[in-house]
């Protein structure tokens, strides 16, 4: 479970970080790009750091993604 405002990152080609929203992470891990950003990694192999909140369900806060060369 994911929080619809959750604080999201992800690396741009350049490798500068760039917020995004939950809703577009979705649809670039199903291989969408509806903004039409560079991304650092394509593929959404890459790793995320997620925080999860402290009361039950527990959902994500944030997800950060992880630059892995």
């Amino acid at each position: 479970m994911v929080f619809s405002d959750a604080h999201v990152t992800v690396l741009s080609k350049a490798l500068r970080p760039a917020t995004i929203s939950v809703s577009e992470l979705a649809q670039v891990v199903r291989g969408k790009n509806p903004r039409h950003r560079l991304l650092f990694d394509p593929s959404n192999s890459s790793a995320f750091w997620i925080r999860v909140g402290d009361k039950y369900p527990n959902p994500a806060v944030s997800l950060d993604q992880q630059y892995h060369p």
